[in-house]
This record gives structure tokens, C-alpha cells and sequence, in this order.
């Protein structure tokens, strides 16, 4: 991972070939120490993991996806989790027929040829607790 360092909190991460996304920003996030920020991105992937919560069993139903996946949107935050930089993203990738898929980034999505992502740091850190309606950390 390349990151490119702008001024007023704003930074460009470029992931190469491989690189696990979710697992690269959470990184970034604590090297620099970023508690509130947000982020977006655009570039390419050969597998996905996408999570679509199901509130009946509250826990993430886990869509795979692999092949020549377009990443038309990585959009997101980052925020406190028990104190540590987490990172909250969803992403819409396309395939070669231009089927649109999206969801929750999970870990072990891979960056196929590049993948750029912009990150904007808000200020100070934003925590999340859990919800026990959802079992879901929430910003609050």
C-alpha cells in the first residue's frame, strides 16, 4: 500500500495487487492513530466478501464474489470500536456483464490491479457501542 499525505487530515491510500482492503485501511487507521474519519474509493477486486444483515438472526448473511470485479463505490468511516480505529465500509462492485453487487466490505476482500482510496479525518475519535437490539456496534 502506497499512501500519499495532503494537507488539512486528507490522505490517498493506493492498495496494490493482493492487498485485503478492509484489513489495509484498519491498518493505515491505527498507524496514524485516526479515531473519526471517512472515506471513499474507487479501482478493482478478484474476490469479495459482502455482508447483508439479517435482522431475524442478527448476523451477516456472506455473499462471495470472484473474477474481474469493477468497484464503482467504496464508500465509508472510520470510528472507535473498544477504543481501536475501526473501519464501517460498503461496497458496489460490477462484473464483466455489469451486474451491480453490493454490501458490507468484509475481511478477505482483495484488491485485483489497484484500488484508491481517499480518507478524510474528521477530528476526534467517534465511538461505537453496541446495540444489544441488533448486536451490531453503532456510532452513538
Amino acid at each position: 500500500m502506497k499512501v500519499h499525505t495532503f494537507e488539512h487530515g486528507r490522505y490517498l491510500l493506493v492498495l496494490e495487487r493482493g492487498e485485503d482492503v478492509l484489513r489495509s485501511i484498519t491498518s493505515f487507521a491505527e498507524k496514524e492513530d485516526v479515531g473519526a474519519a471517512s472515506l471513499q474509493g474507487i479501482g478493482a477486486a478478484d474476490f469479495v466478501r459482502l455482508g447483508q444483515y439479517d435482522f431475524t438472526v442478527k448476523d451477516y448473511r456472506v455473499v462471495e464474489l470472484r473474477g474481474t470485479l469493477e468497484v464503482v463505490s467504496l464508500i465509508g468511516n472510520i470510528s472507535l470500536k473498544d477504543g481501536r480505529p475501526f473501519t464501517h465500509a460498503h461496497l458496489i462492485v460490477t462484473n464483466r456483464e455489469g451486474q451491480a453487487f453490493g454490501g458490507h466490505l468484509l475481511e478477505g476482500s482483495t484488491c485485483s490491479l489497484t484500488l484508491e482510496i481517499e480518507i478524510k479525518v474528521l477530528g476526534a475519535g467517534l465511538p461505537r457501542r453496541v446495540d444489544p437490539r441488533f448486536n451490531l456496534h453503532v456510532l452513538y
